[in-house]
C-alpha cells in the first residue's frame, strides 16, 4: 500500500516544482488583490 503511494507521488513531487512556482506567483496576484479589497472597504 505504500509502495504503491510512493509510485504514484514520485512523479507529483517532479511536478512539485513547477506548480511551486505557480502556486507563489498566484499567492502573491491574489495577496495582493486581498489588500487593494481590504483598502478599498476600509476607504468610503
Amino acid at each position: 500500500m505504500a509502495l504503491a503511494s510512493l509510485l504514484l507521488l514520485l512523479p507529483l513531487m517532479r511536478q512539485h516544482k513547477q506548480l511551486h512556482k505557480m502556486n507563489v506567483r498566484f499567492g502573491y496576484v491574489s495577496l495582493r488583490a486581498f489588500l487593494v479589497v481590504a483598502v478599498l472597504r476600509k476607504v468610503p
